[in-house]
């Protein structure tokens, strides 16, 4: 500490007026102002920040002891081959695999998983299930429970979620029977996501809209006088990145303490899970450019805080068919981020960095003063 001392010590420090002053020396008369930049209709940045503007920081505790996330990877069975599905996610297995996302129209049945989780040990891997439709994804839980007994494997023990609107259950005994299961068969499956529901918003709007989508999930059931702390445990939330790196870990961390900060109003003690892939404009045609734009992605989610990261693959969203290269890529990106990066130790990464601090607030801020006067 002595050494680290006597070297801080060679370098003076330097106030923030004496930065202005250099700046607008630069500048040659410009006003620094013209600097300003807004990233959404209602906050403006400025472009310098000094430690003169430090505020508290918001710690954002994420109920674990580190900053780790499992690495997701994602298989459409719509019209899918299952049997060549199945050497993909062996594949995808070996080469660091933690999570299989599954999304379908129609749910797979028992033989079906048979045969797409043939080799796979259900236990050492979670799985989720993404259906438009509730009522198909209650059925593929159905049919994996199915699965599961058929290898005598304890279902209690295995991880994963279900990504279906929880407000398309519109049969109410079809809705508690879904929830009964998940609390016999699944306890340690998150049932229900809310997500964004609009597309082309600015942040604010989106995590408004994903604000009051996990609180009429809440009010709903309260309601329904369910225990909420069972049902705010098996909620999660799924967020899109952009390629703005900054404002995607100030928008994880916002969102991370606005929904604290409901959870606080309801007594709650559960966490915010999230599940975060890239928004489909994020990538254009260029595989090479879509590959870049991911890293600096991936690092945004693992900094802000992530629990399930799931990483598109260069050519997705194109017209090209996704490669096994593409596929490999993707999952690589992400173990760069813990192999080499050691983003998976330290929780929130970004507390203390006096511009991230600024505009995680100044989000939250502006999305509760709009939260509250609409709820």
């Amino acid at each position: 500490m002595d050494h680290q001392k006597k070297l801080l010590d060679a370098f003076p420090a330097v106030s923030k007026e004496e930065w202005l002053a250099k700046v607008e020396k630069d500048l040659k008369g410009r006003p620094i102002s013209e600097l300003d930049f807004q990233i959404d209709p209602s906050i403006t940045l400025k472009p310098f920040y000094h430690a003169d503007d430090a505020i508290v920081p918001n710690f954002i505790n994420r109920d674990q002891g580190d900053n780790s996330w499992q690495i997701m990877e994602s298989f459409d069975l719509s019209d899918a081959n299952l049997k060549e599905y199945n050497a993909t996610i062996l594949a995808a297995l070996q080469g660091g695999i933690q999570a299989l996302h599954f999304s379908f129209s129609q749910a797979p049945h028992e033989e079906d998983w048979a045969i797409l989780l043939e080799g796979v040990y259900l236990e050492y891997v979670s799985i989720h299930l993404y259906s438009n439709n509730a009522t198909e994804a209650f059925k593929a839980l159905s049919s994996l429970y199915a699965h599961a007994q058929e290898l005598n494997v304890d279902t209690t023990t295995l991880n994963g979620s279900v990504d279906a609107s929880f407000f398309s259950f519109f049969d109410k005994r079809l809705f508690f029977d879904y929830l009964n299961m998940g609390k016999e068969f699944f306890p340690r499956f998150q049932l229900f996501t809310a997500k964004s529901s609009n597309e082309n918003q600015d942040v604010v709007d989106e995590l408004l809209n994903l604000l009051q989508n996990g609180h009429q999930f809440l009010s709903t059931y309260d309601r329904f006088k369910i225990d909420l702390e069972e049902i705010a445990a098996r909620l999660q939330f799924k967020l899109s990145l952009t390629a703005d790196y900054f404002l995607s870990i100030a928008k994880i961390r916002a969102f991370r303490l606005l929904w604290g900060t409901v959870l606080e109003a309801y007594q709650l003690n559960a966490s915010c899970t999230l599940l975060i892939e890239f928004d489909k404009k994020a990538y254009g045609e260029d595989p090479y450019k879509n590959m870049i734009a991911a890293t600096t992605m991936a690092m945004s989610a693992t900094m802000g805080g992530v629990d399930y990261l799931l990483v598109a693959p260069a050519s997705m969203g194109t017209t090209k068919e996704v490669s096994q290269f593409e596929r490999r890529i993707a999952r690589n990106v992400q173990h760069l981020m813990t192999m080499e990066g050691q983003l998976n130790h330290v929780i929130d990464p970004a507390t203390g960095s006096y511009y991230i601090e600024h505009l995680s607030n100044e989000i939250a801020e502006k999305v509760w003063s709009r939260f509250q006067q609409l709820e």
